[in-house]
């Protein structure tokens, strides 16, 4: 399905106001978790009809993350979905929808190696700031690694899975 036929849906998976009052800044990894925020995932999520939309969804629900966190951390406890810029929208779908691709093109040697790489975090943008996330993978050379939570992106090269020791 084209971008441009989804974003003009947009407005089936999200409500133009989100109350976010419920929300909490996660000190110990500078996440953000709103129950109501959730809800509204789940709610759009569950109206998706196919992946091109699924994709979207995630995509539209990161940017509203991010918006979130920032105003709540600026004292206001509501966001207005329409500040959520198409270009932006587009840029993130674009990277969401490259690393699905990566996703479906890896074989993986175990479902707790595949669930690294499918689950999504609610509460933080980047797998690099999750510490649930604990594998990456380089589309460029092929390589899995450890990731290394520094606040970076860096990461340990493995030739093993951790979790049923077959070669990577």
């Amino acid at each position: 399905m084209n971008f441009n036929i989804i974003y003009n849906k947009k407005l089936d998976y999200f409500p133009e106001q989100i109350d976010i009052s419920d929300g909490e800044i996660i000190e110990k990894t500078n996440g953000f978790k709103s129950g109501n925020l959730t809800e509204f995932w789940n709610n759009a999520e569950e109206r998706t009809t196919d992946q091109a939309e699924n994709y979207f969804s995630w995509a539209y629900y990161i940017q509203i993350h991010r918006l979130s966190r920032e105003n709540y951390i600026n004292g206001t406890f509501s966001i207005n979905t329409s500040k959520i810029g198409k270009q932006e929208l587009l840029s993130e779908y674009e990277t969401v929808v490259k690393e699905a691709e990566k996703i479906n093109r890896t074989n993986f040697c175990c479902d707790m190696l595949k669930l690294q790489f499918e689950n999504y975090c609610e509460i933080h943008d980047s797998k690099y700031d999750c510490p649930d996330k604990l594998i990456d993978y380089n589309d460029n050379n092929c390589n899995f690694s450890l990731i290394i939570h520094d606040g970076g992106s860096s990461g340990i090269r493995i030739n093993f899975c951790p979790w049923c020791g077959e070669k990577l």
